[in-house]
């Protein structure tokens, strides 16, 4: 019977030389923000859709806006394109 630390030994052996072995694609720079508005500023092709209580109303399952900590009937909410001013649709 092998014991437990020889299996760890092997796996891990067995993980390097497949790191070795395996080509890595290149990465691209990854950027860390901590302003929201400078991440805004450097994004392209972005909408944004704050979910406030006037916009949740305009979603096709909302009569009006609802209150502070109300409950929504559905747990899903569809959005159209038309009533949101976004080029798209979608559902949150």
């Amino acid at each position: 019977m092998i014991a437990t630390e020889t299996y760890s030994k092997i796996a891990a052996s067995a993980l390097v030389a497949l790191c070795l072995l395996c080509p890595m694609p290149a990465q691209s720079g990854i950027t860390f923000y901590d302003s929201e508005a400078e991440w805004l500023a450097d994004v392209t092709d972005l909408e944004t859709f704050l979910l406030t209580s006037e916009n949740v109303a305009t979603a096709d399952e909302g009569d009006a806006a609802p209150g502070v900590n109300e409950q929504l009937e559905t747990g899903v909410l569809t959005f159209q394109a038309v009533n949101t001013g976004l080029t798209t649709n979608f559902v949150r």
